[in-house]
C-alpha cells in the first residue's frame, strides 16, 4: 500500500523534516516538551522524537502500576501513549511509504518513532514505587544513582 504524508517533499532533507517536525509538535502539543532527533544509516534514516515534558503534569502520572499474566509492573500511561502515536503522524505527514507485506516490501523517506524519554520514564518509575512502596537501603541507593 503507497501513501504520501500531505506535507511531503522528495527533494526536502531529513534534517529539514526534523525541524518541521519540531515546530508541529510546538503547535498540536501545547505545554509538551520534544526532542526530536534524526538518524542516517546504511539503506535509510529515521527520527525519533522524545517526550521529555509536559506543562502541568506530575511525573508519577505519566507511569501506572499493572497487575497481569506477568506480575505487578509500572508501565507507560494510556495518555502518554495517545501524544506518542500524535506524534508519529504529525512525523508522517512528511513521509513518503510504500508497504507491501505480502513481498516483504518497506520502502519509505523515513521511519519515525516517538516514545517517552528514557530519563523522565526512568524517574517516574522511581518515583510511582517510591510513592507506593517505599524503597530502602542498597536498592534505593542503586536506583537514585541510576537516575542522576
Amino acid at each position: 500500500m503507497q501513501t504520501t504524508g500531505s506535507k511531503y517533499d522528495i527533494s526536502r532533507d531529513i534534517k529539514d523534516v526534523a525541524k518541521l517536525v519540531r515546530k508541529d509538535l510546538k503547535v498540536a502539543m501545547p505545554g509538551t516538551k520534544w526532542s526530536v532527533t534524526i538518524s542516517r544509516y546504511s539503506m535509510g534514516q529515521s527520527i525519533q522524537m522524545s517526550l521529555k515534558s509536559i506543562k502541568g503534569v506530575d511525573i508519577v502520572d505519566l507511569v501506572a502500576r499493572i497487575t497481569d499474566d506477568y506480575g505487578t509492573r509500572v508501565v507507560r500511561t494510556a495518555a502518554v501513549h495517545e501524544l506518542t502515536e500524535r506524534a508519529v503522524g504529525l512525523a508522517h505527514a512528511y513521509n513518503r511509504r510504500d508497504i507491501d507485506s505480502q513481498s516483504d516490501l518497506y520502502n519509505v523517506s523515513f521511519s519515525a518513532s516517538a516514545s517517552l524519554c528514557w530519563g523522565v520514564e526512568a524517574q517516574a518509575r522511581v518515583a510511582y514505587a517510591e510513592q507506593a512502596e517505599p524503597v530502602e537501603g542498597e536498592q534505593a541507593r542503586f536506583i537514585r544513582e541510576l537516575v542522576a
